[in-house]
């Protein structure tokens, strides 16, 4: 990743698309396409971001399926925020297996999450109750603990109390 890349995505984590967008502004690189997609929407710029993002998720090659799925991800989050719900998920849990087999944890509960939001707006709350839970070492980007939980969870209180027992005595405090 060259520095202008990792600046931008630097940028855009904390927030500031501007600033991300004036480091890749006038490159065409795949990367580059992808990080103006994620600063157009951070900006509500929704219809030229998803199509900065496709335009990216093509021209990543072959070998970048990570590349292509977190591409696929940001699109299933604009969907959402458009409230553009109809359409199947199956791009969007394709990207996060994608991203499980390839150690993207962190986009790929991100594509959790997005899935479990589009089950909830479409009052599909059997299929939001399925939740998976996991807490992994930062250091190592080992799983120290992983549990899914399947069943109605009308008080998330409950979920909470059901969950503590496992996630507690595995946390350290510094």
């Amino acid at each position: 990743m060259d520095s202008l890349i990792a600046a931008a995505a630097r940028a855009l984590s904390s927030g500031d698309a501007l600033t991300a967008l004036k480091h890749v502004a006038l490159r065409e690189d795949p990367a580059a396409l992808a990080l103006r997609g994620i600063a157009m929407a951070q900006l509500g710029e929704y219809g030229r971001a998803r199509a900065l993002l496709r335009r990216a998720g093509r021209r990543f090659g072959a070998q970048e399926v990570v590349a292509r799925a977190r591409c696929v991800v940001a699109e299933a989050e604009i969907a959402l925020v458009l409230r553009e719900i109809s359409a199947s998920p199956r791009a969007l849990l394709r990207a996060m297996a994608t991203l499980d087999a390839h150690g993207d944890r962190a986009n790929a509960n991100h594509a959790r999450v997005l899935a479990l939001r589009r089950s909830l707006l479409l009052g599909r709350l059997e299929e939001a109750s399925r939740i998976s839970a996991e807490l992994v070492d930062t250091t190592t980007g080992g799983y120290l603990w992983a549990e899914r939980f399947d069943g109605p969870w009308a008080d998330v209180f409950a979920l909470q109390d059901s969950v503590n027992p496992f996630v507690m005595p595995m946390i350290i405090f510094v």
